[in-house]
């Protein structure tokens, strides 16, 4: 690949050609409070850092899933721990959650930017996100996916991911440090990982964070994040759909 081709990508996934240093500074920090702002004014037990007053679960593919128990609209996330936009798109993506939980089922995926687990990469643009995915998988084995979920989050925006020890976080999340540690190297945490890198590559993905709305039709992806309008435009489609449904089955009991 030509060296302008590849800086082009290495952009692109590390998020950082849009937007210089102090506006994209400025605009993450206007999403935030947008962000925030919209979780105060709704019940914000499925927001981040409230996860566990939030319906949580496993989907049929092993998939941790948080928010409506009979969803309207899922919406898979494709996401490296390492990645800063992604952590920015996880939090919107979360207070949506917060806004729509009877409606709007998230379920996480892995997508590491590394190498020593995606392929799709020849090094290690992101260090321990291979890692880090795997210590909240081994936290899900015991029932904490999203508590550790959200603590990786929080602690990798104030501190560097060589200083985030995933066993101490472990051991504050009250999990079993031995079955945790054991975890971490089974083949059973690698697999559950490659499943996820598999699916990111089926998808052809681009970039990190990914969105992704499945339909009859095709995969709608959303690069970066999910756009709350769109969310909007398909809970009142499948909303309709519904209500027609409903309205035919009376039609026919005449």
């Amino acid at each position: 690949m030509a060296s302008g081709g590849l800086t082009r990508m290495l952009c692109l996934v590390l998020g950082l050609c849009a937007i210089g240093g102090g506006v994209g500074l400025f605009i993450a920090l206007s999403r935030r409070n947008a962000v925030d702002e919209r979780v105060k004014s709704h019940e914000p037990s499925c927001a981040f850092g409230r996860a566990s007053g939030c319906p949580q679960g496993v989907d049929d593919e092993g998939s941790p899933w948080l928010g409506a128990t009979s969803p309207t609209l899922t919406i898979e996330e494709f996401s490296d721990y390492e990645c800063p936009p992604c952590r920015r798109g996880h939090r919107e993506v979360r207070a949506l959650v917060a806004e729509f939980p009877e409606d709007v089922r998230l379920v996480h995926r892995d997508f590491p930017v590394d190498g020593q687990c995606n392929p799709s990469f020849d090094r290690a643009i992101h260090a321990h996100a291979c890692a880090f995915a795997m210590a909240a998988s081994c936290a899900g084995e015991q029932g904490g996916f999203w508590e550790m979920n959200d603590e990786l989050s929080a602690q990798l925006e104030s501190s560097s991911a060589s200083a985030v020890a995933i066993e101490s976080l472990a051991a504050q999340l009250g999990l079993d440090e031995v079955r945790f540690r054991a975890c971490l190297s089974s083949e059973a945490a690698k697999d559950a990982l490659r499943a996820d890198v598999e699916a990111g590559l089926a998808l052809k993905l681009p970039s990190t964070p990914a969105f992704v709305i499945r339909t009859p039709t095709r995969n709608e992806i959303h690069i970066g994040t999910i756009p709350r309008q769109v969310v909007l435009d398909h809970l009142a489609s499948k909303k309709a759909v519904k209500e027609d449904e409903r309205g035919s089955r009376k039609d026919s009991a005449q």
